[in-house]
């Protein structure tokens, strides 16, 4: 029997009898086909449908039925060798193939792979890690207690800058860190490191992504040193390569600020002075500048904040935003709507 580039086949010349037209490709497709031939005739379907072999969904699926899902560290090195195993399947890989692989999966293989490794933070200074998308090859995982992630925090107080210039790292960050804080003052920074350490050897992560194959990011939480609780408002800022963004506070804790990362370098801590919170001035806060602070002004920042700009569902352009800002903090954002309400009440 042969076979055309189109994939169709022909045959001549066969006795009567039930054959099984089995057809494969290179990668692993398979398909067949069942007839009969009698008195020189054909019967049954000849077209074989060629199924293509899913190798990421296969492997999920055994690695899912191969291990149980765990809750707790107990038990997990009875799995050693399999999740090592599972570890290498992973790291062979492609970049497309890797994106085909489910969110559970992932997590999961790295979680395991967390626990099989011992991981040990070193956390000071009122700062703690909790781990995520922790990187590690199938060989590392042979070993027992062979790697582990070290996270390393040196406080700083704030940096006096220069007033005649940029003068070094040090200044250079700071007035980012500054422009990016607007009016609240940057009240201490953290230098904070992560390094891998296997067999002895460390190697410096700064920054997840580009430094492992790691998908999940790092959760920090950092206390509010004593002599700044009180203050309403704080801001986590974070300097990587030049770069200065303003980092989310995950948690309810008004002495904590909670922060997910996947790079490693500068943070600064800023705050604002409780006695300016609450405080309206005579143009501030009041939105559409007709002279009065009332509910109106908070319906306009109320929309301003939750489109994130001038510009959506409603046409703010015509609204003074700067005046916005109602406890001139440089943000405009639910503590505004806190002080227009308390300027409110008490002029009601």
């Amino acid at each position: 029997m042969t076979t055309k580039s189109n994939g169709k086949y022909s045959f001549k010349n066969v006795k009567d009898g039930l054959y099984y037209i089995i057809a494969t490709t290179e990668n692993d497709g398979m398909g067949m086909a069942v007839i009969t031939v009698r008195d020189g005739k054909v019967y049954g379907q000849t077209d074989i449908k060629v199924l293509k072999s899913d190798k990421i969904k296969d492997r999920e699926d055994r690695f899912r039925n191969d291990i149980p899902d765990m809750d707790e560290r107990d038990g997990i090195h009875a799995y050693r060798e399999r999740i090592a195993d599972e570890k290498r399947f992973y790291d062979g890989l492609s970049e497309k193939e890797k994106k085909q692989l489910s969110r559970d999966y992932v997590e999961r293989l790295n979680k395991y792979c967390e626990w099989l490794a011992g991981t040990e933070y070193i956390s000071d200074e009122g700062v703690s890690v909790e781990g995520g998308g922790l990187i590690l090859s199938g060989d590392e995982l042979e070993g027992e207690d062979t790697v582990s992630f070290n996270l390393s925090v040196e406080k700083k107080d704030a940096h006096n800058a220069s007033t005649d210039g940029v003068h070094g790292r040090d200044d250079h960050i700071h007035h980012k860190m500054h422009d990016t804080a607007g009016k609240k003052d940057i009240v201490q920074y953290y230098e904070i490191t992560m390094s891998k350490t296997v067999d002895g050897e460390d190697k410096a992560i700064t920054s997840v992504y580009k430094d492992t194959d790691a998908t999940g990011k790092f959760r920090i939480t950092i206390e509010i040193p004593e002599e700044y609780r009180g203050h309403a408002q704080y801001t986590m800022l974070h300097e990587h390569h030049g770069e200065v963004v303003t980092l989310a506070d995950l948690d309810d804790d008004p002495n904590t600020i909670t922060v997910e990362v996947d790079r490693f370098s500068t943070f600064a801590l800023a705050a604002t002075d409780e006695s300016n919170i609450g405080e309206v001035g005579a143009e501030m806060g009041d939105a559409n500048a007709d002279g009065v602070i009332n509910v109106i002004d908070m319906t306009l920042t109320a929309r301003y904040i939750a489109q994130g700009g001038v510009s959506g569902t409603y046409d703010l352009s015509s609204c003074d935003v700067d005046a916005m800002d109602a406890n001139s903090d440089g943000t405009i954002d639910q503590f505004d709507l806190n002080a227009l309400g308390a300027a409110i009440r008490a002029n009601a």
